[in-house]
């Protein structure tokens, strides 16, 4: 496998994240909707990817859709991200999203999360630069192998 999945509320949120993993799955819920079509994105996403992120808006719906979400979806890990870093001015309206986050804040926000560690371990195990076995030593050191 060796895939990153990623639920977001729209599809400039997509397209910013594809900037940092080009070869990601998203789930695209299209604003704060938590319908069927929603449901059946994300358990596709668990199904395909060997980790699956919450990355919503730092607002009230944002938070609104995150229970909505961990609710059906508890193993979901949610990658929280600070108001001050997603804004944007037009005209005299404040906008808040993940689209507007910088590549920077966002390459932090990620590697905070371990998200761009697993990404990198996940592509050399994929491309078989790194066995499976490697990767159970380094998780959990020779003790992993005392069993076999």
């Amino acid at each position: 496998m060796g895939k990153l999945g990623f639920v977001v509320e729209g599809f400039n949120d997509e397209a910013k994240l594809m900037k940092l993993f080009p070869d990601a799955s998203f789930a695209v819920t299209k604003g704060t909707r938590m319908n069927n079509r929603v449901k059946m994105d994300i358990s596709k996403l668990l199904k395909e990817c060997d980790e699956v992120f919450l990355m919503l808006d730092p607002d009230e719906a944002g938070e609104q859709l995150s229970s909505m979400v961990k609710e059906s979806f508890p193993e979901l890990k949610q990658v929280h991200l600070e108001r001050e870093h997603c804004l944007c001015q037009r005209g005299r309206k404040l906008k808040v999203g993940v689209e507007h986050a910088s590549v920077k804040y966002l390459k932090r926000k990620l590697k905070e999360n371990n998200i761009v560690v697993w990404y990198f371990l996940l592509k050399l195990i994929s491309i078989g630069i790194i066995e499976i076995n490697f990767w159970v030593y380094l998780l959990f050191g020779s003790s992993g192998f005392e069993s076999q």
